[in-house]
């Protein structure tokens, strides 16, 4: 694999591992100590391809509202079949 496939690899797994962690334990304290771990990542590469602790956040909340936002968008689509 190359580097670039590696990198990318390890963005998604940190952001799922975040994702994960935030919503079972709150944001600030799963980001520096858990992620890492989680993402099966070291933390030098956590910090390089993760971004800052409120890019992860943001990132989450984005991913909060986009499903929220798809759920509202299949059930106004189910509505319209049964008119």
């Amino acid at each position: 694999m190359d580097f670039e496939r590696r990198k990318e690899q390890s963005k998604e797994d940190i952001r799922r591992a975040a994702e994960e962690l935030f919503s079972r334990f709150g944001a600030i304290k799963s980001v520096s100590r858990y992620c890492p771990f989680k993402a099966g990542v070291s933390q030098q590469r956590f910090i390089t391809t993760s971004g800052s602790k409120d890019e992860l956040v943001h990132d989450y909340r984005k991913s909060i509202v986009n499903g929220i936002a798809g759920r509202f968008r299949e059930i106004f689509n189910l509505k319209k079949i049964f008119y």
